[in-house]
């Protein structure tokens, strides 16, 4: 067997410690997982999985775990997975992984932004960019998964899980297609899934696929955050009408930002929001499900909101565009006063 590829995983949560575990399935990698607020729970006990997709995985650990960026640089990696909270006004994606961010290193990883919202490669694609070392290798990512940390270090996962992913470019372009040196870089990350059944979609042109995965997370998830309450309460029958009907409006006012950027129908049609509506609904009414939004979850921990790159990038977008979101505007100021007091608070 070839020689196992170094992956190093930024972030041990939920997600990041999920698919730390999926990348060990194939046998073709060693995980380094840089863990802080559980490191030596993880260290001691490791990490409890309970997933209906994957089963239930007691005292699970990486082949090694770390407590910060700066322990992990101690060796090279073929990629780096950044799963942690995308917070670029707090800890911008430069500053995070800087230490791997070597001048003199012949070659520099591919980075994996496994993170929610829009334009989290930015500040990476630059930093890098800046070192002169060619063109940056940046997988961009828009993940469906179903999965929560809940107390005593166990990760709660659901059968839910995908990932789509594609080579980040700073301007979208709705024709442009994978050169075979980009093709290359995205089917090697593919291929470290092989043997699992996680389902892994490329694609030429993914900033598309992240503004419609934001769809959720800008209407759903941020009202879920601002209500404090979980999902299946927006589904309850003496309110439902009202609510969702509010819900298509942010969305209709997303897809007017998405036509002002030049998705045109093929890549963000209109039946999206309706197809968004109703696969919520089939989740959340009357299920009994209590999944939480992670951007709820946060809320309640008293941690920063993913605000900015979830609904901020969306409403300056807007603003740049002429474009009139008077829902979104005011969801993300009223989301914005509770993180000033969360960040006051630090």
């Amino acid at each position: 067997m070839p020689d196992k590829k170094d992956v190093l995983v930024v972030g041990f949560g939920a997600v990041g410690a999920l698919y730390s575990y999926i990348l060990t399935l194939s046998g073709k990698v060693n995980v380094t997982c840089v863990a802080r607020s559980n490191y030596q729970a993880t260290l001691d006990e490791g990490i409890h999985i309970q997933s209906k997709r994957y089963g239930n995985i007691p005292g699970w650990r990486p082949h090694r775990i770390v407590k910060s960026v700066l322990d992990a640089s101690d060796r090279p990696y073929s990629y780096v997975v950044v799963t942690t909270k995308a917070l670029p006004q707090i800890t911008p994606a430069s500053s995070l992984l800087g230490p791997l961010l070597n001048p003199q290193a012949a070659t520099l990883p591919v980075f994996v932004m496994l993170q929610n919202g829009l334009n989290v490669e930015k500040d990476i694609y630059s930093a890098v960019k800046q070192l002169g070392k060619g063109e940056p290798r940046v997988i961009s990512t828009a993940l469906w998964v179903g999965t929560n940390i809940l107390p005593r270090n166990i990760v709660d996962h659901s059968h839910n899980e995908r990932m789509s992913i594609g080579i980040y470019r700073p301007e979208y372009s709705p024709r442009v297609q994978n050169s075979v040196e980009e093709a290359i870089v995205l089917q090697e990350f593919a291929n470290l899934f092989e043997g699992t059944t996680s389902p892994i979609t490329i694609y030429d042109e993914v900033q598309r696929i992240k503004f419609k995965k934001n769809f959720w997370n800008a209407t759903f998830g941020v009202c879920s955050a601002l209500m404090r309450y979980p999902l299946a309460t927006f589904f309850e029958n003496a309110v439902e009408e009202q609510m969702i009907s509010q819900i298509r409006a942010m969305m209709y006012e997303l897809l007017a930002v998405g036509r002002a950027m030049g998705f045109d129908e093929a890549a963000l049609p209109m039946e999206l929001i309706e197809d968004v509506v109703a696969e919520s609904k089939s989740i959340h009414k009357g299920t009994g499900i209590s999944h939480r939004a992670s951007i709820l979850l946060d809320l309640e921990g008293g941690r920063p909101m993913e605000v900015e790159v979830i609904l901020g990038e969306v409403v300056r977008k807007a603003k740049e565009l002429g474009v009139d979101t008077p829902r979104l505007d005011l969801v993300y100021s009223m989301l914005s006063v509770i993180q000033n007091q969360l960040l006051s608070a630090r």
